[in-house]
């Protein structure tokens, strides 16, 4: 699909990735502060821009926030790198 705006292209190829991984059933059994597709979200954008670590996609997180909230919710802001919320995601993607 072609976009004609910066921001519409974001949005065109973000809303894929999140309409596949909103159907991922959330296992956590507390700690349930943070939606697991702005998770998930945050971590892909961050490891494709580099990061290594859950510190670094926290960082990147806080960084690109402003363009992350043009597509997330992110009602209680980014996970910090030691929340459940991060960790959550090495489930589906391995250990960083």
């Amino acid at each position: 699909m072609y976009c004609v705006t910066r921001t519409r292209s974001c949005q065109c190829i973000i809303n894929p990735w999140i309409n596949f991984f909103e159907t991922i059933e959330d296992n956590r059994h507390h700690n349930k502060r943070h939606k697991p597709i702005d998770i998930i979200i945050i971590a892909i954008c961050g490891v494709v821009a580099g990061a290594d670590t859950y510190e670094q996609i926290e960082n990147f997180g806080k960084k690109r926030k402003r363009w992350l909230l043009k597509f997330l919710e992110l009602p209680y802001g980014i996970p910090s790198h030691d929340s459940t919320g991060l960790r959550y995601i090495a489930k589906f993607f391995g250990k960083i």
